[in-house]
């Protein structure tokens, strides 16, 4: 676990990744999207116990990625419709369209999506707004002392 810091806190950083530890236990399903070769999911698993799906549309990426109890590995890409570039691997494999991430439009779109769900889940957990302050607070401190 070379990649983490921060790992007695409740925002630990994984792979250059803070996320809120708390809610995560044994029971707790984490879906890695462009995994690369699993060290955040791998690091996560090893802290929490938690089960972790990791997509990794890349072949080399792909192949890295040792399986575990617990740890899971797919061969897939997203594309959201009208943004793609292809990725033609050898041996052949599959043709993977993804977006650009420098795509402010695409960045914009996710963001927003991210407030509505932000939202919703401060609305429905007990203490949400609570817990959000407490997460946020947490994450000025963590990235004061860099």
């Amino acid at each position: 676990m070379e990649e983490t810091k921060y790992t007695a806190t409740l925002l630990p950083e994984i792979c250059g990744h803070s996320f809120y530890a708390r809610p995560l236990d044994r029971q707790s399903v984490v879906v890695d999207l462009g995994g690369s070769s699993a060290g955040f999911s791998s690091a996560i698993r090893q802290l929490t116990g938690c089960t972790c799906h990791v997509v990794e549309a890349t072949s080399n990426n792909f192949a890295r990625i040792r399986e575990a109890p617990g740890l899971h590995k797919y061969h897939y890409a997203i594309k959201p419709p009208g943004h793609h570039q292809t990725i033609k691997s050898e041996p052949p494999q599959p043709v993977f369209y993804f977006s650009d991430r420098r795509d402010q439009g695409e960045i914009g779109k996710w963001r927003g999506a991210l407030k509505s769900v932000t939202a919703s889940w401060v609305k429905s957990a007990p203490n949400g707004t609570k817990i959000m302050a407490a997460f946020r607070s947490e994450i000025k401190k963590i990235r004061a002392a860099k």
